[in-house]
């Protein structure tokens, strides 16, 4: 079975990331892509890391909801709507830190 193009760039950056990180991070990542014709597109994927060494643990999650429609050839609108979490815990209560991020965005896309 041969392997789009898209699939082995996929492959290939989850490598890099794999490698670059240190042992002691943990990371996942999953997203669904599917083109429902050549002008509409809907995605999701899911992102994880989490670092639990020493004094200092965290992690971030990240989940996206995105859609894209072309209305012509080169150009198209999409929307996505993205929610990032976030905890890092130091050795005192002076060191935490909860980030929550939630936003939906619209742009507008171009093929080269």
């Amino acid at each position: 079975m041969r392997q789009s193009t898209s699939t082995m760039r996929r492959a290939a950056a989850a490598q890099v990331v794999a490698h670059t990180l240190p042992r002691r991070w943990y990371k996942s990542a999953c997203g669904l892509r599917h083109a429902f014709s050549l002008n509409t597109r809907m995605y999701a994927d899911l992102f994880g890391i989490e670092k639990s060494d020493g004094n200092l643990s965290s992690h971030i999650y990240n989940a996206s909801l995105g859609a894209q429609w072309h209305f012509a050839k080169k150009l198209g609108f999409g929307a996505e709507y993205s929610s990032t979490r976030g905890k890092i815990d130091g050795d005192t209560r002076k060191e935490n830190l909860d980030p929550k991020i939630e936003d939906p965005t619209v742009y507008l896309t171009a093929r080269l």
